[in-house]
């Protein structure tokens, strides 16, 4: 799993991403009209002008930074916890942010957890400069790197519309896609409504077709133990809401995982998934999520 941390201008939030992510944008097709940095390459310009704005909008989104992150699973400690910056510049904006994470998930995870840092930034990004703060050359802001072992420092000079690192692969997005068609009463009824459909030819009778809403038992289970015992147990929403429906959905995302992997691999790879769909519901208003069920019953006679 990754943290993605978009550092360009303003645009930056915290995302946990498992998928394969691919946005076609013509601007970033042709390197030799995208982004040139300003100043001479190795002098740590944008951490000494714009730099020191951006750490600001970093500072914003601390504390729930360092909170969400020990909830992302990390069952495999022989494995490394990574991390990207993607539009890193010269990683000066996430440098004190990136040492209060490490220095979290240390003491979560244990000293000895290995974590891989990726700076991604276009193919002319000032990685001079990156270079020279992670090693402390340039000395503001100190560096995380100097004071951390297990710690590793990789770089990433493509762009972040297209894919920067191994996730899952884009075949395997594809075949984990499910697809789903919900039809309207209009629809349910055509081919009975229609005399000469092969439904109606087959001797098939539309007697009945009524729409019903079944209300969410799960929203019910949280509401009336919220409202009689006063407990807001979002955490047992989210549990409830997961495992019923990882029953009929988890076959789908195993066999769209390619066969390449060990089972092993793929079990680890939709625990994740599931693992962070329950966390995100955990922290979402159930009134909101709520998913009452609009039904429709029919009764068939053949003649």
């Amino acid at each position: 799993m990754f943290i993605r941390m978009l550092c360009s201008g303003i645009r930056r939030h915290l995302r946990v991403h498992n998928g394969f992510t691919a946005v076609p944008v013509r601007y970033y097709e042709d390197p030799h009209k995208g982004y040139r940095p300003y100043w001479n390459k190795g002098e740590g310009n944008y951490g000494s002008t714009l730099g020191k704005q951006s750490v600001v909008h970093v500072q914003r989104a601390r504390e729930s930074i360092l909170s969400l992150v020990k909830t992302i699973p990390f069952t495999d400690k022989d494995s490394a916890f990574n991390i990207a910056e993607y539009g890193a510049a010269d990683g000066s904006t996430s440098m004190a942010i990136f040492g209060e994470l490490l220095m979290t998930l240390k003491d979560h995870h244990g000293p000895n957890t290995q974590f891989q840092i990726i700076y991604e930034d276009l193919e002319l990004n000032d990685f001079k400069s990156l270079f020279k703060r992670i090693s402390g050359i340039i000395p503001d802001p100190p560096s995380y790197l100097l004071e951390m072992d297990n710690v590793y420092v990789l770089a990433s000079g493509t762009n972040f519309y297209k894919q920067c690192v191994p996730k899952i692969s884009k075949d395997e997005f594809v075949n984990t896609n499910m697809s789903l068609c919900y039809r309207t009463m209009k629809e349910v009824r055509k081919p009975f409504d229609d005399k000469t459909s092969p439904v109606s030819r087959s001797g098939l009778t539309l007697l009945s077709a009524e729409a019903a809403v079944n209300p969410d038992v799960f929203y019910n289970i949280w509401r009336e133990k919220k409202d009689k015992a006063g407990i807001d147990d979002r955490e047992e929403f989210a549990r409830m809401y997961v495992s019923a429906h990882r029953n009929w959905s988890n076959s789908t995302f195993m066999n769209g995982l390619s066969d390449s992997r060990s089972q092993e691999e793929k079990e680890q790879i939709v625990d994740g998934l599931y693992g962070d769909v329950k966390e995100r519901l955990s922290r979402m208003n159930p009134k909101v999520f709520k998913d009452d069920g609009k039904m429709i019953y029919i009764v068939i006679r053949k003649e």
